[in-house]
């Protein structure tokens, strides 16, 4: 918040005299081009940075290659630090930095820039005598929103509700072990939630009108189903496949709750129609997956209760076919 006395001394400190250049769309299409695990993109990008600097807003970036899933934030300037999620562990980023906890005695599990440290100290933000924990997401990109914090919540409470975790702190666990092995489908509903049987539900306020929308932009919860979403995606990254079917990509487009995902295969040489037709700054077009996902949408908006129920009963059926068709095409990948 640069508001804030605190907020004032970070962007000074992070912005003026910055000449940076790498931002989070360079950084991670290099590493792309030229890594071949997920910890060489962390490495990759975190060597860019430290050469080139960074000259963005603080970001917050997985990686994953099926063997690893890192977690690598980039704060400003030559700041940045990442981490290694367990195996068994389920990760959550809403819009905000997270990365609060950081050994710097364990080089496998943590990769940090030389000065993360250093450029505390010398600038008065952290003190090794201070009793307080290094934080360098509350230190170097500190944020109290309650859009992120709410779907943070959320998202740790639906996996692992036994924690019963405070709708209301600033900062959780940054990672937790889901209490049951997750879904395709059990993600997919993650991605379409706004808050269903909790206090915080947006389809019982004022705001969703007599037919409980969800999808408006009077809301005053920031939902993870968001009216406003371009599309979302559900990466499946299998090590032990083939390279034709290591990488299973589930995309659709718009809010997930009345949308409709399909299956995108790493090896796929051409787009499907649906996908390949139109864009979302084109004219309405009803052979568009956008156009299609947006006018379903739309419609639905003007009575949610009823009109979602019809959007289950058409989609969530065939849905579940094409996941189990999804599953063949993995254990014999040559067909």
């Amino acid at each position: 918040d640069s508001t804030t006395e605190y907020g004032k001394k970070m962007n000074a400190l992070m912005n003026d005299g910055n000449d940076g250049i790498i931002d989070c769309y360079q950084a991670q299409h290099v590493a792309l081009r030229y890594a071949t695990t997920a910890r060489e993109a962390v490495e990759i990008m975190g060597a860019l940075v430290d050469e080139y600097g960074w000259n963005a807003w603080p970001e917050c970036i997985n990686i994953c290659d099926g063997n690893e899933v890192w977690i690598a934030e980039f704060y400003g300037r030559d700041l940045w630090c990442a981490v290694r999620v367990p195996d068994d562990a389920f990760f959550v980023c809403a819009n905000r930095c997270r990365i609060n906890e950081i050994d710097f005695e364990d080089n496998e599990n943590y990769i940090w820039s030389k000065t993360l440290k250093p450029f505390a100290i010398e600038n008065g933000l952290w003190s090794e005598d201070s009793g307080v924990p290094f934080q360098p997401a509350n230190i170097y990109a500190p944020n109290y929103s309650m859009g992120c914090i709410r779907r943070e919540w959320r998202a740790l409470s639906l996996v692992a509700p036994s924690l019963n975790l405070d709708p209301n702190q600033d900062y959780y666990p940054l990672w937790v072990v889901p209490e049951k092995k997750l879904s395709v489908q059990d993600v997919f509903k993650l991605n379409s939630d706004y808050y269903q049987g909790t206090e915080y539900d947006v389809s019982l306020t004022p705001e969703a009108g007599p037919y409980g929308n969800p999808l408006n932009e009077y809301n005053k919860e920031r939902p993870i189903n968001l009216y406003r979403a371009t599309y979302h995606t559900i990466c499946n990254v299998r090590a032990d496949l083939p390279d034709e079917a290591k990488c299973l990509v589930w995309h659709g487009y718009g809010a997930a709750d009345s949308s409709f995902i399909v299956p995108l295969w790493a090896s796929m040489t051409e787009l499907p129609a649906l996908y390949s037709t139109g864009t979302r700054y084109d004219d309405f077009n009803r052979e568009s997956g956008w156009w299609i996902s947006a006018y379903v949408q739309q419609t639905a908006s003007q009575n949610y209760r009823s009109a979602i129920k019809e959007i289950y009963a058409a989609r969530d059926d065939r849905m579940a076919e094409q996941y189990e068709l999804s599953l063949i095409h993995i254990s014999e990948p040559t067909r």
